[in-house]
């Protein structure tokens, strides 16, 4: 530790340059029209939509359970917990789905797509316009607006919580 610097009354100190804001990977999926962004250390995979086994008394946003390579997930209807609009009822159902870790237990949620992986610095990402359940905030880009999913609120909503 050196010795303590003396300040002038008229003598500022100089300020420290800002640190850079820290930047994380995401990966852009696509769903009911919208971009969302899902922090990929929150993502462990994505694959195409396994079979599903359907689960007896459980909310209509449950599709079922399935098995990948040994470990049993329960697949969620992401459309549904966001809000979205359904597919209409002609459309064939989401064709991916999205591995997701939360501190506590993991879930697979159902996606349209993925196109790419971005990194976003954390200053970057303005709060929402309006409460949107699960999004944290927007990151725009020149031609889009993408909306960043909080993983962690979803996995502590009140939904989610009963089948801990």
């Amino acid at each position: 530790m050196g010795a303590p610097v003396p300040i002038l009354p008229d003598e500022a100190p100089e300020s420290p340059p800002e640190a850079p804001s820290p930047e994380r990977q995401y990966a852009l999926v696509e769903l009911g029209g919208y971009s969302l962004a899902v922090d990929v250390t929150r993502a462990s995979q994505i694959i195409e939509r396994p079979a599903l086994t359907p689960v007896p008394n459980t909310p209509e946003f449950i599709y079922g359970v399935c098995n990948v390579r040994g470990d049993i997930y329960s697949i969620v209807d992401l459309r549904h917990l966001l809000g979205f609009d359904p597919p209409g009822a002609d459309a064939s159902p989401d064709p991916l789905v999205i591995l997701l870790r939360g501190p506590r237990y993991t879930c697979g949620a159902t996606i349209e797509g993925i196109s790419e992986l971005l990194w976003i610095r954390d200053d970057q990402i303005a709060a929402p316009t309006s409460e949107i359940p699960f999004i944290s905030g927007l990151y725009r880009r020149e031609r889009d607006t993408i909306l960043v999913l909080d993983v962690d609120s979803l996995f502590d909503s009140p939904e989610m919580t009963q089948f801990q």
